[in-house]
């Protein structure tokens, strides 16, 4: 056959010398060979390279391989000699040649194969030398099985011998056929791996024997960097199989044989392959000594675990500097463990890195887990922002009715709102920002101040005025005013707390944001909290730290917090113990804060075919 290669035949040629079966003859004495003449058949199913392996007595599942110009092979058998032989004709669209003798009684029992170049074994045209192997039929065969009897998302029969790759009766048919089995080349050392599953039921008093998965059609491929290994525990076996190099991976071919064997027994499928693509990323992370432990499962287009993918963790931990990157390859369950533990304030990221460049690609899925508390990457969000110049009112039409007005009538939900401090009365005022402590104490004006002050202030500052002398400007508005014209145009605010000094004190931001909930809640209601946010930027007056503790006031009094970074504030985090009270920021890094993650990361992938349901 095609894949049946001259350094395949090197390697067999000798082991099958080895073989002695006695008193088998030969079914085509009288065809002349060389001495040093090969054999163009091979045994894949039961090895060619073990001899006495234990086959069942239910049955002797044959799977031969051949040259490409052998067109049928004849298969002998017998305990002393030949006593029945079959022509197996070269199946459509099919590599090997299979057949499954009936129930043999126990003990040994010799195989031999020859080649025709003729699709009816005709003597004349044998090929090669004889393929021979012997057996024992024993009681204590491993029984290499497919647990269940049908589908169970489609009722069709399941006819084994593994699960994965997986055989069935179709719908509509008689006979067994292939379900194509999931392949991935990994960048990480260039290899391609498949995943191989089912039940071996092991009887041998020799103790158990872990299977080992295998492709016979070609000469084994020198391991990878990390080989990835497999499981074998209560008769259920999970193994990876290398296929890098495989012929039957090539375009028009994508065919190859599988086989497990356990140095008891071996069973082999010949099964068609696809090209596995890694769709979904699920992650868990899990408490441990110093924080989480974080494992993460790699998913193909049909919910297929990946083998030996590439996948990244990144993300950070509050307030550090520097991100986490941990780079494994999944193992043969498509589970990525990664070795180092992460604080327990963070968000970690795990995406697969399938091009191994460090970053995710827009056709590279990812899953983020969020543990402790975290400040989040602000949602985008449709804000009417409207600093157009303006007579009266704060001095931009964003900041008026005129603005609101504006807002809904364009149908937008949210908009954006600036808000300086006055003193509400003259004898508050005389007293002083040292002397501010009660909400009555202070006014919200609804502003945006330099340099976009209303005209008639110049360059001077509300924080510098009553309110009593401010409520006359035309269109001025306070906290009060805005909530009830917004909330009544149905608009949520983004209130922008502007440069406020010298109000800093802890009472006098209290006192201020214990009379900006009032307002909000006398015009939104009980949820309030739902639609009325503060945030702030970093680089005003008093630069990240008046920012942060201007929040962290707001945030205490029930607001939702958002931080707008500017500067250099947008390449590093906040301080972790900011993120206890940041809710979100705005303006930094993409990679800096978490997201919030999507619905749809949790979700299953839908499997295209039914058939290809992960089990």
């Amino acid at each position: 056959m095609a894949q049946l290669g001259r350094h395949l035949r090197r390697s067999v040629g000798a082991a099958v010398a080895t073989l002695v079966v006695a008193g088998l003859p030969t079914v085509a004495a009288d065809v002349a060979h060389a001495a040093d003449e090969t054999p163009t058949v091979v045994f894949f199913t039961p090895r060619a390279d073990q001899t006495q392996q234990k086959v069942p007595t239910t049955g002797v599942h044959v799977l031969l391989g051949a040259d490409a110009t052998v067109q049928s092979v004849r298969l002998s058998y017998g305990r002393t000699g030949v006593e029945a032989s079959t022509c197996l004709p070269r199946k459509p669209d099919s590599e090997v040649f299979e057949t499954t003798l009936g129930t043999q009684p126990t003990g040994p029992l010799g195989l031999q194969a020859a080649g025709y170049t003729s699709v009816d074994c005709q003597a004349a045209t044998q090929v090669g030398t004889l393929a021979t192997q012997s057996v024992a039929v024993s009681a204590a065969a491993t029984a290499f099985k497919e647990p269940n009897t049908a589908d169970r998302d489609t009722g069709e029969k399941l006819c084994g011998p593994f699960v994965r790759p997986r055989r069935k009766v179709a719908k509509g048919t008689t006979g067994c056929s292939a379900v194509p089995l999931g392949v991935f080349t990994s960048r990480l050392d260039g290899h391609t791996y498949a995943r191989v599953t089912g039940e071996a039921v092991q009887t041998s008093t020799a103790g158990i024997a872990d299977p080992q998965a295998d492709s016979p059609t070609f000469a084994q491929p020198t391991p990878g960097v990390a080989t990835p290994g497999g499981s074998f525990s209560s008769d259920t076996f999970r193994e990876p199989v290398d296929l890098t190099g495989n012929p039957g991976l090539g375009t028009g071919i994508r065919r190859v044989v599988i086989r497990v064997s356990d140095g008891i027994s071996s069973e082999a499928v010949e099964t068609p392959v696809y090209t596995q693509v890694v769709t979904h990323v699920r992650s868990t992370t899990t408490p441990t000594a110093g924080g989480y432990a974080v494992t993460s499962t790699l998913l193909d287009q049909y919910g297929q675990p990946v083998v030996h993918a590439p996948a990244r963790l990144t993300g950070y931990a509050n307030g550090s500097r520097t991100p986490v990157n941990q780079l494994v390859a999944t193992d043969v369950n498509g589970v990525a463990t990664f070795p180092g533990v992460v604080p327990a304030n963070g968000f970690y990221i795990a995406v697969a890195d399938v091009d191994l460049n460090g970053s995710k690609g827009s056709a590279e899925p990812s899953f983020e887990s969020v543990v402790g508390r975290v400040s989040k990457s602000a949602p985008g969000r449709a804000l009417y922002h409207n600093n157009t110049r303006t007579r009266g009112a704060g001095g931009t039409v964003g900041d008026s009715l005129r603005g609101t007005v504006d807002a809904a009538a364009r149908r937008y939900q949210w908009i954006d709102q600036d808000g300086h401090l006055a003193f509400s009365s003259l004898a508050t005022r005389r007293a002083g920002a040292g002397r501010v402590s009660q909400p009555a104490h202070l006014t919200w004006v609804n502003a945006h101040g330099a340099p976009f002050n209303p005209r008639w202030l110049r360059s001077g500052r509300f924080e510098t005025r009553a309110w009593t002398g401010l409520r006359r400007r035309p269109g001025l508005r306070n906290a009060d005013m805005t909530f009830k014209q917004d909330a009544a145009r149905h608009l949520s605010v983004e209130w922008e707390v502007k440069d406020i000094k010298p109000f800093t004190s802890a009472a006098a931001l209290n006192a201020a944001f214990a009379s900006l909930a009032a307002s909000a809640q006398r015009y939104y209601g009980a949820g309030w909290q739902s639609r009325v946010q503060v945030k702030m930027l970093s680089d005003l007056s008093g630069g990240q730290p008046f920012a942060l503790s201007v929040l962290r006031a707001a945030h205490a009094h029930g607001f939702t917090t958002m931080y707008l970074a500017r500067g250099t504030a947008i390449r590093v985090q906040i301080p972790a113990s900011a993120h206890a009270y940041v809710d979100f920021v705005r303006g930094a890094a993409g990679s800096l804060y978490a997201y919030e993650p999507p619905a749809w990361q949790k979700d299953m992938p839908v499997a295209k075919d039914p058939a290809l349901t992960a089990r």
